[in-house]
Formats: structure tokens, sequence, C-alpha cells
């Protein structure tokens, strides 16, 4: 039976990782007319495989127009294998020097990649955790949202909260790294530990400020029992966004990687 892999079996079986994948990425170019998905057991093996492809694309068209693998490759049987798959291709190399133009909408992708494997349900949990030092001046979060800012590389995660009361700075910093820490899906960690995603952002909004929010949607013709807070706020509501933004009384930046 044909493997369902673009690389050889020197590749797959290589014995030092970053070559391999180096060697995976150019299979993938070589042969991107036969390519029909990409997979993998874990789903962060393909954010770093993206973000490797982002740093070497240059090279990678290099060997593709030359014929000729890259010196950073140094296993023999590696070598071996790929020189049998090199011949110049300058038609191939134009294509992905004119592809890949747009790398810097690629980070925005892969943030989206991580934050989209965090549920509504991790945010839920990550707040929940990140309340904890507040009951000790006996107050809690009365809302809370969230945002992908992508204003700014590397993206970063904002998340909008409404307190019943005053919390002192180092107890809302404390918060702050605990919401950045609770969100512990592989992807989103080692993205955060490597300056893939940028530190989490907390917002402190003022009192009163999701009651505007529910204003807006019963202004829109909305009925009460049909409402539920956004837990994620899209580029698309923009007015939503304007409210929430229009309300900040203080923002801190996680310290937690």
């Amino acid at each position: 039976m044909r493997s369902q892999c673009c690389s050889p079996d020197e590749v797959i079986f290589g014995p030092d990782f970053h070559q391999s994948l180096y060697c995976h990425l150019l299979c993938g170019l070589i042969f991107h007319e036969e390519v029909k998905f990409v997979s993998s057991t874990f789903a962060h093996s393909i954010i770093h495989a993206f973000r490797t492809f982002e740093q070497v694309w240059e090279e990678l068209l290099t060997d593709i127009k030359e014929g000729v693998l890259t010196s950073r490759v140094t296993v023999p049987s590696i070598r071996t294998a790929m020189a049998k798959l090199l011949k110049p291709n300058h038609e191939l190399a134009d294509l992905i020097f004119r592809k890949c133009s747009g790398l810097r909408n690629w980070r925005n992708l892969l943030l989206t990649i991580n934050i989209d494997k965090n549920t509504e349900k991790d945010l839920q949990l990550a707040v929940e955790a990140a309340a904890k030092p507040l009951a000790r001046e006996r107050l809690e979060v009365v809302e809370f949202t969230s945002q992908v800012d992508l204003s700014s590389e590397p993206g970063h995660y904002v998340i909008f909260w409404e307190m019943n009361g005053e919390a002192g700075e180092e107890v809302i910093r404390e918060c702050c790294n605990c919401l950045d820490r609770s969100f512990i899906d592989a992807g989103y960690v080692s993205s955060r530990k490597v300056g893939g995603i940028g530190a989490l952002e907390l917002r402190v909004v003022k009192r009163g400020t999701f009651q505007k929010i529910l204003d807006h949607y019963l202004g829109l013709g909305g009925a009460v029992s049909q409402f539920k807070t956004p837990r994620c706020i899209g580029p698309a509501n923009g007015v939503v966004l304007q409210i929430l933004s229009s309300n900040v009384v203080g923002s801190y930046f996680s310290t937690a990687f």
C-alpha cells in the first residue's frame, strides 16, 4: 500500500526532529500538487510547522530553485534521500515567492488557530480560577468577555471584566497572570513561551458597562430573555467593542511567561 506521506522514510524516521521537519516542509512544496491534507496527532505540532515555515521559507525556496539541499541538514541518510527528489525548479520557486508575500497575515492565522482551540468553557474556567484572589477582597467578577487583538504583532488575548467593586493593583496583576496560566492548551502555552502569542491583557471596565451592552442589544429589538453575553467579541461587532473600550479603567499585561 502506498504511503500517505509525501516525505521519504529517511525523513519520517530521521534522528533529528528539526532537520526532519525542514525536509517535511520541503517535500510538501515539491509535491504540492499531490498534497490533499496536513495532519498531526497534536494540533500544536501543525502550529509549530507553520511557524517554522514562516522562518525558513526563503531557504526552502533557494533549495528548490537550485536543486541542492541546504547545509543545515547534516544527517547522511536524509541528505541522500532528499537528493533523489530535488532538482532545479525555477517555476516552483517563483510560485512560492509570490504566494509567501503575505506572511504577516500568517501570524494572525496561527494565533486564530490557537485561540479557536480555547472554548467558551475554557474561558469560563480560566476566569473562575483567576477570580479567586478577588475573594480575599470580598469581590467578584460580575461579567466578562474576550477579544483577539491582532492590531500588533504578535497578537494576543484581551479579557474584559467587570467587578462589583475596586481591587488593588497587586491583586489585579495576580488575577491577570492567573488568567494567562489558566489557558492550559498545549498549543497556546507553547506559543506563549516562544512569543508566537503575546502577553494576555486584562482590561477592567467600569461598573455598568455590560448593562450598556444589554441596552444596545435591546435597542436593536432583542428580548431580554434571549440575550446572552457574547464571550468573544469579533471585529464585526464594532459597537460592542466601542462600548467596552470607552469604559476601560485599567489595563494590565500578564508576566506569567
